[in-house]
């Protein structure tokens, strides 16, 4: 019930003015060093679908597992490690400072509901980006693909985000905030079209969700003008 609760405003706010990160915090996201990444802690696609019946209304949900068929936190990563650079932010995608294997268990390690405390970064990773000089982590955490569909109209394909920014040398969350990243979409007659060809749709969608919403969201935490 929480998440639903917490998904509904996600989707209500999107558009919305994204609350700014601490001054020092902000600061510290522009001129130092920091890794961008994007972990999916769960690798499945939530649908929803309300169908319009003639004397009531019945809401059909759905999961889809693409764990091993896409490796979405890599690229992803590398995506959101450009569009911070665009904005002039000193960033280098994870996927360029740790090794594969110890990227997957720290995303797949992530919490799996929404607003469950996180927990500190791992001494190995933590070291690794010490070790390159990174001094924070701007982290996209998604908790799977929400596609919300109705019996007429357009879907809603929603990466069900949020926005951490972390200090790498203390370990300090200093900025933890639900993150609006959604489009509404037309996918025919079927919700599950999303998957066709080897996922492509739900890569093309993904990949614009970021595009579409990244740059103005850390416009907006940050403060850059």
């Amino acid at each position: 019930m929480r998440w639903a609760l917490w998904l509904a405003s996600l989707a209500l706010c999107i558009g919305c003015s994204q609350p700014q990160a601490p001054a020092q915090t902000a600061a510290a996201g522009q001129h130092e060093p920091v890794a961008a990444g994007f972990c999916m802690s769960r690798k499945k696609i939530f649908y929803s679908e309300l169908a319009y019946k003639v004397l009531y209304n019945e809401t059909v949900t759905v999961e889809s597992v693409f764990e091993g068929l896409w490796d979405v936190d890599s690229e992803l990563s590398v995506l959101w490690a450009s569009q911070l650079s665009a904005l002039g932010i000193h960033s280098r995608s994870l996927t360029k400072l740790l090794p594969r294997p110890d990227l997957e268990s720290f995303c797949r390690e992530l919490p799996n509901a929404a607003l469950q405390p996180l927990t500190v970064l791992p001494e190995p990773v933590r070291q690794a980006l010490l070790d390159q000089h990174i001094g924070y982590l701007l982290l996209l955490h998604s908790n799977g693909v929400r596609v919300s569909a109705y019996s007429l109209g357009p879907s809603q394909v929603n990466l069900a985000s949020e926005l951490v920014l972390q200090n790498v040398k203390t370990n300090a969350i200093e900025y933890r905030e639900p993150a609006p990243f959604g489009e509404t979409v037309s996918l025919g007659q079927s919700t599950r079209s999303i998957e066709a060809q080897n996922l492509a749709r739900l890569k093309a969608i993904t990949r614009e969700i970021v595009t579409a919403r990244g740059p103005a969201l850390i416009r907006s935490v940050l403060a850059l003008h």
